[in-house]
């Protein structure tokens, strides 16, 4: 695990970000360390992530990255790498292990490399997403992120509103495949303390929007049997396909879809989907995990 101590090559090293990134922030670095008000603001920032209902993250982030002239999305990387030591603290006070925190702690790689695609810039544009990894109501556990929730829907074999299932997300981390997502599973169900009996996984996503899936993952596709696993309890269309992003790396307009690459199957497929009139949305799935046999309870 990182050390307490701060070090920015060392801790961008352990989360495997390029040299070019490293760079590009370690500049950013030396702008807001020439401005002792910036580094003030920074510091407040980075506090206020690891306080419960706080946002004062956001404004402070923006203050730092207005005073000292540097790009907001990198400020915000900053600040959530200088937060980082601390959480490798709680995570040891807590006695979690340490490949819990580095599959979490590589969120911020992912949100690096998203950035980096859709802006060009070496930072992060989902500021708001992080909280739940820092003050610890979040977690992954090998290919996918998992928190606890109240069940939200009102009710489904055995499940009612309110009860406590775990929220799952899907990173953009690489090749969603089957033995991932199963090891996964089996290891939050332990993690959870589920092991012995049904692990209850509750998914809102883009993946899981019945047309889309349905008209463009291939038969036997990683995504199609990640899909299958699931459920699926309710959908609701996005007219204005909020995800696009995902796939092609810029925000959803007529011109976008027409210039959209299609270096990729799933590229292809779903702008053909939406070129013929296909709009995304997000489905809202279950899955009923019985870890001890890998089953899922129909």
């Amino acid at each position: 695990m990182i050390s307490e101590q701060w070090d920015l090559g060392q801790i961008c090293r352990y989360l495997d970000f390029p040299e070019e990134a490293i760079r590009a922030l370690s500049a950013a670095e030396r702008e807001i360390a020439k401005n002792r008000e910036a580094q003030i603001r920074l510091d407040r920032a980075t506090d206020a992530l690891f306080i419960e209902g706080s946002r004062e993250f956001e404004r402070e982030g923006e203050e730092t990255a207005k005073i000292a002239g540097v790009d907001r999305k990198s400020a915000d990387m900053l600040m959530l790498l200088r937060g980082l030591p601390r959480l490798a603290a709680n995570y040891r006070a807590a006695g979690i292990d340490e490949s819990i925190f580095r599959d979490t702690a590589h969120d911020l790689l992912w949100k690096l490399r998203e950035c980096r695609a859709c802006f060009g810039v070496w930072g992060t544009f989902v500021t708001a997403w992080f909280p739940g990894f820092y003050r610890m109501t979040r977690f992954a556990v090998g290919r996918l992120q998992y928190e606890p929730i109240g069940f939200p829907l009102d009710e489904y074999e055995g499940l009612r509103r309110g009860d406590v299932v775990y929220n799952c997300h899907i990173p953009s981390s690489g090749p969603l495949t089957e033995e991932a997502v199963e090891d996964s599973l089996r290891r939050a169900a332990k993690f959870y303390g589920c092991a012995d009996g049904i692990f209850p996984v509750f998914c809102s996503s883009w993946l899981l929007y019945p047309p889309m899936a349905e008209a463009v993952y291939p038969e036997g596709s990683n995504l199609e049997k990640f899909y299958r696993r699931f459920t699926i309890l309710s959908e609701e269309k996005d007219e204005k396909c909020g995800d696009f992003w995902r796939v092609f790396h810029r925000f959803y307009s007529e011109g976008a879809l027409k210039g959209a690459a299609e270096d990729t199957a799933l590229q292809r497929n779903l702008k053909k989907f939406l070129s013929d009139g296909g709009h995304m949305g997000h489905g809202r799935g279950v899955i009923l995990f019985r870890a001890e046999d890998g089953r899922t309870e129909e």
